[in-house]
Order: C-alpha cells, then sequence, then structure tokens
C-alpha cells in the first residue's frame, strides 16, 4: 500500500510519494493527460472503496509505469518529461510495537529530461480497521539492499480510509533518524494533515479509472510548505495518479510534477482500470 509524502511520513503511498522527490500538474488537463471528472459526493461517501488489504500480503508484488512531467517557477526553466516505474513486493511477518507488520519494499527509476535516478526503500505497515499504520521507514543502498537511514515514527501515522468526502485530519508525532556512519540520533516533532477530497474519475494513458479516492497530503518542513494529491483506484488501492507541489521560498524556486499511470502488473498480470 503506499506513502505518503516525500519526507517519508506517509508510507502508505511509498511508491508514489516517497520515491519521487517532488511533483504537480494541473487538474484541468484533459484526456489521456489525467483529466479528472468530479463526482459530488453524498456527505455519507468514505474511502473505503480504495482500502486494498490485498496491497499488505505477505507475498504480493506488482510494478507501476507513469510518464512524468515537471515545472519550475525558476525564470526561463523549461518543463521536464520522462517516466516514473516503481516496483513493489511485500514480505514478512515482522513484529514491531506488539503488533505483526509487513515489510513493503519499494525499487524506483525515475528519468526527467533523460537523466535517470534510482532509489530503493522499505516501510513496515499494518491494517488496523480501516486504517492503514507506518511504523518504521528504511532507505536501502540500490546495489546492496543494505539499510543507510532508519526513521521510526511515534505514534505511528495513520491513513483513514474511514474519512467522510471533504473532512480531513491531522497528525503530530515524534519522528527519529537514524544514518549508517553517523553517530546518534535526529529527533524532530513533525506534524501532517490529510484531506480525502472525494471520489473522481480520471482518463489516464492507462485507460478511464472511475470512482478513485482523491487524497490530499499537506505539510510543512523546514519552513517550506508542500502539498501532495494522491489518487487511488477503487478496489484495487493503487495510485495512479500524483501531482506534488513544493511552494516557492526565498530564492528556491517552486516545484511541480504530475506522475500519470501508463501501464502497470499486479502479480504478474497486466493492470486494467
Amino acid at each position: 500500500m503506499h506513502p505518503f509524502a516525500s519526507t517519508g511520513r506517509w508510507s502508505v503511498l511509498t511508491h508514489l510519494l516517497l520515491l519521487t522527490a517532488c511533483g504537480g500538474g494541473d487538474d484541468g488537463l484533459l484526456g489521456s493527460n489525467g483529466g479528472v471528472t468530479p463526482v459530488t459526493p453524498p456527505s455519507t461517501v468514505t474511502a473505503l472503496s480504495c482500502l486494498a488489504p490485498r496491497l499488505l500480503a505477505i507475498g504480493h508484488v506488482h510494478t507501476l509505469t507513469y510518464t512524468s512531467t515537471q515545472t519550475s517557477t525558476a525564470t526561463g526553466s523549461a518543463a521536464l518529461s520522462g517516466t516514473l516505474v516503481i516496483a513493489t513486493q511485500v514480505s514478512g511477518p515482522a513484529l514491531l510495537d506488539g503488533l505483526s507488520t509487513v515489510r513493503v519494499e519499494n525499487t524506483a527509476v525515475s528519468t526527467l529530461g533523460g537523466i535517470s535516478s534510482s532509489t530503493r526503500s522499505a516501510d513496515y505497515q499494518t491494517l488496523v480497521g480501516q486504517k492503514v499504520l507506518t511504523y518504521r521507514l528504511e532507505t536501502l543502498d540500490v546495489a546492496t539492499g543494505i539499510v543507510s537511514s532508519l526513521r521510526s515514527n511515534t505514534p505511528a501515522p495513520a491513513l483513514d480510509f474511514g474519512l467522510v468526502a471533504g473532512s480531513s485530519s491531522s497528525q503530530s508525532y515524534a519522528s527519529t533518524l537514524v544514518s549508517a556512519g553517523v553517530s546518534g540520533q535526529l529527533t524532530s516533532n513533525e506534524s501532517d494533515t490529510v484531506q480525502f477530497i472525494g471520489l473522481e474519475t480520471l482518463d489516464l494513458p492507462a485507460g478511464r479509472f472511475v470512482a478513485t479516492c482523491h487524497f490530499r497530503f499537506t505539510s510543512i518542513t523546514s519552513g517550506i510548505g508542500e502539498a501532495t494529491d494522491v489518487w487511488l483506484a477503487a478496489t484495487l488501492g493503487l495510485p495512479v495518479k500524483k501531482v506534488n507541489t513544493r511552494l516557492a521560498v526565498g530564492n528556491t524556486p517552486g516545484q511541480t510534477r504530475t506522475d500519470l499511470l501508463s501501464s502497470g502488473t499486479v502479480q504478474g498480470a497486466t493492470l486494467t482500470p
């Protein structure tokens, strides 16, 4: 299942929000560029239709491929285009905080403007009722799989699929980071907000996805505001679109990236809407 913000706090959407450094886009794009057809939801609508427990089943594997675009507010900067490929596998179990969790490992290869980069990470998740909790995030060496850093959050951040459309929840927790080769640990107090916008139908390169669950995650890190919108496919539970926006601060330009699902496989079978 997957994380969340690129800071590694929202590991329920890891393969999109953690493994790409930034993102963004225009919800007004049409057709295969990710057009959105809003569905006005009654106040009783929740995101439970996008909760897919099988994504946390030991042995689960999937690979998702996205078309990517990135823009910057920097003067004279040109839009970049490329692809993002994320391979996910679930193993376990692992006992953390007295609960049985699974290890969700993600390997991502991003290409933008002809430049490629790879990342590898793993997080530990469990499903409690209608909430997915993420206890720990590991950053891995791409080649060897050796842990290079470990982030633990207390209490564990949760994604609540029972949120009613238009409502939001905020969480505060202590985040502890330990890095290989660095003595001691870095602890900080974090706060994030997640909002369930509602159900929307998307036209994407991979096809039309009806009644996707639109979540918005917002956070402020070191004075820099960031918002990430994610659309999860109904029943499948997989992220089919992500829009990430980092605001301009001082001399640091703002940046926007959009990832749109173009193809995928689940347990070796071709993904279809």
